[in-house]
């Protein structure tokens, strides 16, 4: 199966009972080469195809979900076994650690690595700036900012990440890795996520999480701007809710705050039999979060302080997904 297909397409096209075909996809998730997916169609249907399996597949051998990415779009579907009997599996930013920053937040982030690496339901993406990496010509007076030069940043930082690699669903870079990718054409983000077996993207990216029958949807950037107020910051972090569909979590960092929002999305809902025939249709109110992920940056002694910014808000925002398809957000 190339394309995706309902259980009625397949059950007709074989001639067989749809009892035999859920049977026969249980046991074949991987087939000739090819990875299992389950996703949904435009009419919220379930359906199956088989993918070429990631060549990445087999670096990190305690990885328990898959992934399918797009090969030329900032696009991953990301799947969980239907087996997994956690009451919710927790979606764990790792946003603006600028490590080797002389404000970087060492204990707290080494605290949260660690968090994730021993909670079994909890699953990391990172959000860029991960690294100070500040140059000697930029930002002017930066090299004064940071207790470790940007190579030995980005070794120790990778170290850091290896033991919870298998957990790492993807990474992006932010304006930190830029430094060096707008000079030399190297992200370090990249680096680090390609020699660890991590999904890279080098910009935002769309991710569907596949799990028990239902589709989780993501958008996820870095961000921009330098709004410092509370509204502004939020107002930054909305603006992709205005160019794509419905999105359950709306993710953004760079901003170094915690901030949690709800805009619901009023969505059209149409049910079709196994016919094709419209049985109903109707208007409904979809969540739809934006969360700002706070960084691991401390206040006293950052040029934030220094700047005269409010200081940011600490602690953590996660997104929570439960196999019945609910989903929520806590900070």
């Amino acid at each position: 199966m190339s394309r995706g297909r309902t259980l009625a397409e397949i059950c007709e096209e074989f001639n067989l009972s749809p009892e035999r075909v859920l049977a026969y996809l249980k046991s074949h998730t991987v087939l000739n080469g090819h990875e299992l997916f389950v996703h949904r169609n435009n009419s919220q249907e379930q359906i199956y195809v088989y993918a070429p399996r990631n060549n990445q597949a087999d670096k990190l051998p305690n990885r328990i979900w898959r992934f399918r990415m797009h090969p030329n779009l900032p696009y991953i579907w990301i799947a969980f076994p239907d087996d997994l009997t956690f009451r919710k599996i927790i979606l764990a930013p790792v946003s603006d650690a600028h490590y080797g920053a002389l404000a970087h937040m060492s204990k707290e982030f080494d605290e949260y690595l660690e968090w994730i690496k021993n909670s079994d339901n909890v699953f990391g993406f990172l959000t860029g700036d991960e690294m100070e990496n500040t140059h000697q010509d930029f930002p002017p007076g930066g090299v004064f900012e940071q207790s470790i030069r940007p190579r030995k940043q980005l070794i120790q930082l990778r170290e850091k990440l290896r033991p919870l690699a298998h957990k790492i669903l993807f990474g992006i870079p932010g304006n930190h890795e830029w430094r060096s990718a707008k000079k030399a054409d190297i992200d370090p983000l990249w680096v680090i996520c390609d020699s660890l077996g991590i999904p890279y993207f080098d910009e935002p990216v769309y991710v569907d999480i596949l799990w028990n029958g239902y589709v989780f949807t993501m958008f996820c950037q870095h961000g921009g701007g330098n709004a410092i107020t509370k509204g502004g910051k939020l107002n930054r972090a909305l603006r992709p809710l205005e160019f794509q569909e419905h999105v359950m979590f709306n993710i953004m960092g760079h901003v170094h705050d915690s901030i949690l929002d709800e805009t619901p999305c009023i969505c059209r809902e149409r049910k079709f039999d196994k016919d094709g025939k419209l049985v109903s249709f109707r208007l409904v109110h979809r969540k739809q979060y934006t969360v700002i992920c706070p960084s691991f940056m401390k206040f006293f002694g950052s040029y934030a302080a220094r700047a005269g910014y409010s200081p940011p808000s600490f602690g953590i925002t996660v997104c929570e997904i439960y196999p019945n398809g609910d989903y929520n957000i806590t900070g």
